[in-house]
């Protein structure tokens, strides 16, 4: 088994936890809407030449994606803030 502590795919899985993790709660603006997608570029940016771009790339839009979900559960909960 290949050990990933502090490899690159070890570092974009972190940034993209916290990614998520910044991201909550789910807020009904254009203003964090421009915030997520603003960080998803600087997490994809920060690995674009890298081999392992289109992990990092995958991964950064699997969050974005989660927060979209998360959001319209929200307001067919009528829970969005």
């Amino acid at each position: 088994m290949m050990d990933l502590k502090g490899s690159t795919y070890w570092k974009i899985c972190g940034d993209c936890f916290n990614f998520l993790k910044q991201s909550l709660p789910i807020q009904d603006n254009d203003e964090y809407w421009d915030h997520v997608v603003h960080e998803a570029d600087v997490i994809f940016r920060k690995y674009e030449n890298t081999e392992e771009k289109d992990f990092a790339k995958d991964q950064v839009l699997s969050v974005v994606t989660e927060l979209e979900h998360i959001y319209k559960r929200q307001r067919k909960r009528g829970e969005s803030s």
